[in-house]
């Protein structure tokens, strides 16, 4: 028998490690058994669920000897690790859907990532290869003199449908030809 007390300690910790992955392995069987095997989409669901229950796990020993300034006892983990063990316990249920409702937002941004990367790349592409500042100034000016005529036939619609108006009347003095002459009255000498 030995009586060094590092190797006791030594033993100890490795009967506590083995007690951990033995309850490690129960809750994964758990979790990736309820899972269908023919579908991928449950089996990364059995896993995204076992890694959050070893992320909540992780958390509680971290917080744990924070503030007792020790690791708990094997019984205070077992007490951890016990409800996700029973298959039909509010702990595993839980652990499920909040997996199930990270997956699909997972899901949901990896698609629009990848929907706006097939949209806005080949976009990119055609704007760069059909952007010249010099055609872009051609546009300009061909869209501005466009504009421009549109603008003169409305006027002169406008003014021919409705001849009265104050309107009309401007633009015929602006348009009528102004060669009458006025004529000064003599200067007398």
């Amino acid at each position: 028998m030995n009586n060094n007390p590092e190797e006791i300690h030594s033993q100890q910790i490795d009967n506590d490690d083995l007690f951990l992955i033995q309850e490690d392995e129960e809750v994964f069987s758990i979790l990736i058994a309820s899972t269908n095997k023919n579908s991928k989409h449950d089996e990364l669901l059995g896993m995204v669920a076992y890694a959050k229950y070893s992320l909540q796990k992780h958390q509680y020993v971290s917080l744990y000897k924070r503030e007792n300034r020790q690791l708990p006892s094997k019984e205070v983990l077992k007490a951890i690790i016990t409800p996700f063990k029973d298959e039909n316990s509010d702990a595993l249920s839980s652990l499920k859907q909040s997996s199930e409702q990270f997956l699909k937002e997972y899901t949901q941004e990896y698609l629009e990532n990848t929907k706006q990367e097939k949209i806005i790349q080949p976009l990119e592409k055609v704007i760069e290869k059909n952007t010249n500042f010099w055609v872009a100034v051609w546009a300009g000016i061909v869209g501005a003199f466009i504009y421009s005529v549109i603008i003169a036939l409305v006027i002169l619609i406008v003014t021919a449908a409705i001849p009265n108006n104050k309107f009309a009347r401007i633009i015929k003095i602006l348009l009528e030809d102004n060669t009458t002459e006025i004529k000064q009255p003599p200067q007398n000498p």
